[in-house]
């Protein structure tokens, strides 16, 4: 079915010329129009108004504290638009338009937009998905390159660390027991860009996402913000059934696990072990090709 939709940036420091086009492939597949364009500056940055007037109904331009990196953003966003969202919304940042810069492959936009559409959620890098829960709970980390941050803003006196580690506290923390607990297998979203519809952001209480919010606010490069990015898949992702989760545990059989930064990520099971897990279940493969396993 077509869909309205939104689209909110995190801009920075990097161009917006590559709206046109992302915008113009969303409209082709499946979005009936761009109802808003929202463009989070962050790093006080000016934003080229101009070139962005004729790509939707509305465009916005909100200026942000600089804290909590893109995640932050769209946690204030999601809390402003709460009751309001559009059917579908994007998430991105300015690096969409500067591929080289990431560590992922892009997700073409027509099978971001399918996948949202489909299950409520989409991650928009290709990216590991599946994760060991224990070992993601105990995910940490001491401290993130600035060559890695395009805010050029100098923390040098904001804590890095989280006052509440590892992962795993930090989320039964904000209210997310009710999405870990007695999970084998959890899903993660890496490289800073999504797409979500509104039932699915509903289906999180108002008061999960802000106490993400409040807890993003004390600074910029922190390590609050690497949480928030894994947790943004587990909030969003549609509720598996208990024979899917038998699924899981078929395929990742035997897979090893990566390790930092990409703590728990499930390695990719062969092709032929996969098909195997899905025959002999009866049940298709709930895995997209992003994580190398049949669908």
């Amino acid at each position: 079915a077509e869909e309205n939709a939104d689209v909110v940036v995190v801009h920075c420091r990097r161009p917006l010329s590559f709206l046109a086009g992302l915008l113009a492939q969303l409209s082709r597949q499946g979005v009936r129009r761009i109802r808003k364009l929202v463009v989070m500056s962050q790093c006080g940055s000016p934003v080229p108004t101009s070139d962005l007037r004729l790509l939707a109904e509305t465009v916005r331009v909100r200026t942000s504290r600089n804290v909590g990196r893109c995640d932050h953003a769209w946690l204030k966003y999601i809390l402003d638009a709460y009751d309001t969202l559009a059917p579908l919304t994007v998430f991105i940042k300015d690096s969409w338009g500067t591929p080289s810069q990431s560590l992922f492959e892009r997700l073409p936009p027509e099978e971001l937009v399918r996948t949202a559409l489909e299950q409520g959620f989409g991650c928009a890098y290709q990216a590991p998905e599946w994760h060991s829960a224990p070992t993601l709970r105990q995910f940490t980390m001491s401290g993130y390159l600035k060559s890695h941050d395009q805010s050029g803003s100098n923390q040098s006196r904001a804590r890095f660390r989280a006052a509440i580690r590892p992962w795993g506290a930090w989320a039964d923390l904000m209210g997310m027991s009710l999405w870990t607990k007695e999970r084998p297998f959890l899903p993660v979203c890496y490289g800073g860009g999504f797409a979500a519809t509104a039932s699915a952001v509903r289906a999180v209480a108002r008061p999960v996402w802000a106490r993400m919010e409040q807890s993003l606010r004390r600074a910029d490069n922190i390590e609050e913000g690497h949480y928030m990015e894994r947790s943004w898949a587990l909030l969003l992702y549609p509720r598996l059934a208990p024979h899917v989760w038998s699924h899981l545990r078929c395929v990742a059989e035997g897979a090893t696990e990566s390790g930092f930064p990409f703590a728990g990520a499930l390695a990719m099971c062969s092709t032929a072990q996969a098909a195997a897990c899905s025959a002999s279940s009866g049940q298709r493969s709930i895995m997209n090709r992003t994580t190398g396993w049949v669908s």
